[in-house]
């Protein structure tokens, strides 16, 4: 009888249907055996017309899985959900479950981890001097949900420093063994590690650490649907459908899988929308130069107006040069006038040789004194000067000398009196002088002192030097509202003419009330 039932089978064996399921080894080739060969076989028991086979391979060897797809060569994969839309955009793969691991989670994360050693304590502190340790280009617990996560920081990388090193394990080793200075590794790898007393959570730090209710993990990003059991276009939808309901059928509790210490079953298929979104944030896999992709793809669709939107934005362009051109005259002749206006000014209201207010300057600056001291009852100081023996100085020495001596009075007035007070050349040899807020006899002769004794100290030749001197008539008064500038300039006058009677080279005050 035993065979008879062999030898019935016997054709079923030789005609059997190859399925080859491929799966992502993020633990290396040897734990995805462990993990995953009890699926094979379960589907081996339960659909015997198929030969399910199993093709493990690591993350860094998934360009060489896409190449056995095309060549027809693997009909299933168990991946990561980056993996499964890479293979369901470029490929055509259909999902038809998603992985529920134990305790019933479906989603998953990265965990940012660094050296509990580390100087870097805050995710803020990644920089693009950062070594960075991940799985794969395109792991996604173990690269891109944390990638992702650091551009949302706005923390920028450098390529040179992202080492991939092709398992969840390896990165671990790399954090604890400083090959690196920030790992991202998918969640629950370090959970698992630490329940094998592989590592001690001590020696490590996770970096921008969240907390999800029924999520028990340690987590550093938001959470993803996990990973996915897709078909290619290499089986048909009955195989497909087949294979999905005998797989649906591995209780939660299975012994399948509980013996290998991974604890897994399948439901119906999640929604991945929000990875390939994350995709194509980050313009990885299919989706990889995608702006310039759409750019050319749109001009190639659209070269008329392209072309149109091209000469539009020369024409813009050349406006905007002729433009800037037009304004930047404008704004040079703006200056010039300015400048010239300021020449204009300085001619009508300074001294051409000493570079002091003139006459015309002097009455109106006066005028604002004088308003001003009346509303503030402040009492000023009119100083009216003429020099003695500037005329022979002239004629003796030449004009250049008088202009020389002039300067020098000038020079005088900006050292000693303050910027408050007016000082100005009248015309000839005359100057004037209006101190304001001075008051007191005492005050104003040592004001007035000190500009008599530097004027005598001008060098000159002799005798000229013991000729030269200066007459000063000051008249000091609290102005009322009746007192004017023509009177206190009047009364300074008098003043100075009675010094140059009296014996020259000297000073007269008048103290004036209202």
């Amino acid at each position: 009888m035993p065979l008879l039932f062999i030898f019935m089978l016997f054709p079923i064996f030789i005609f059997a249907h190859n399925i080859t399921i491929a799966v992502d080894a993020i633990h290396g080739k040897e734990k995805a055996v462990k993990n995953w060969q009890p699926t094979i076989d379960y589907l081996n028991k339960k659909l015997p017309k198929y030969r399910f086979e199993l093709y493990p391979f690591l993350p860094t060897e998934f360009s060489k899985v896409k190449k056995l797809i095309q060549e027809r060569k693997v009909d299933f994969i168990i991946s990561p959900p980056a993996m499964y839309i890479d293979l369901e955009v470029t490929l055509g793969a259909s999902k038809i479950l998603t992985l529920v691991k134990k305790n019933n989670i479906t989603k998953f994360g990265s965990v940012i981890i660094t050296n509990k050693s580390s100087n870097i304590k805050d995710i803020s502190q990644i920089n693009k001097d950062t070594r960075i340790a991940a799985v794969a280009p395109l792991g996604f617990g173990g690269w891109l949900i944390g990638y992702d996560t650091l551009k949302k920081h706005h923390i920028k990388l450098n390529k040179e420093n992202i080492i991939f090193f092709g398992t969840q394990e390896k990165v671990v080793d790399a954090i604890l063994n400083n090959e690196a200075d920030v790992g991202i590794i998918r969640t629950g790898i370090l959970e698992e590690l630490i329940s094998k007393n592989k590592i001690n959570l001590n020696d490590i730090r996770v970096l921008n650490q969240h907390k999800y209710e029924d999520f028990p993990y340690i987590c550093s990003t938001k959470l993803y649907p996990e990973w996915a059991f897709a078909k290619t276009k290499n089986v048909n939808d009955k195989i497909a459908r087949e294979v999905a309901i005998t797989l649906l059928t591995i209780p939660e509790d299975s012994n399948i899988t509980k013996s290998t210490g991974y604890h897994y079953h399948w439901t119906v298929p999640y929604d991945y929308k929000d990875v390939r979104e994350l995709m194509q944030r980050l313009e990885v896999g299919p989706y990889k130069d995608q702006s310039s992709k759409y750019i050319q793809l749109w001009i190639n669709n659209h070269k008329e107006l392209f072309y149109a939107i091209i000469f539009i934005l020369i024409l813009i362009t050349i406006f905007l040069i002729y433009g800037k051109y037009i304004n930047t005259k404008l704004q040079k002749e703006k200056k010039e006038k300015e400048i010239l206006l300021e020449k204009i000014k300085k001619l009508a209201y300074y001294d051409v040789l000493t570079n002091i207010p003139n006459r015309l300057s002097v009455m109106q600056s006066f005028e604002q004194i004088l308003a001003n001291a009346q509303r503030n009852n402040l009492n000023i100081a009119v100083m009216f000067i003429d020099l003695d023996g500037f005329k022979t100085i002239n004629d003796t020495l030449g004009h250049e000398a008088g202009d020389r001596v002039l300067k020098d009075v000038a020079d005088i007035f900006k050292s000693t009196l303050r910027k408050n007070d007016l000082y100005g050349r009248l015309g000839g040899d005359e100057f004037i002088v209006v101190a304001q807020g001075i008051d007191g006899k005492e005050n104003i002769e040592k004001l007035v002192r000190k500009l008599l004794d530097k004027i005598n100290a001008i060098p000159l030749p002799s005798p000229l030097n013991e000729q030269f001197g200066a007459n000063i008539g000051v008249v000091s008064i609290t102005p009322c509202k009746d007192t004017t500038v023509e009177k206190l300039m009047s009364e300074s006058d008098v003043l100075m003419y009675d010094i140059k009677r009296q014996g020259k080279n000297s000073y007269k005050i008048k103290f004036l009330k209202c």
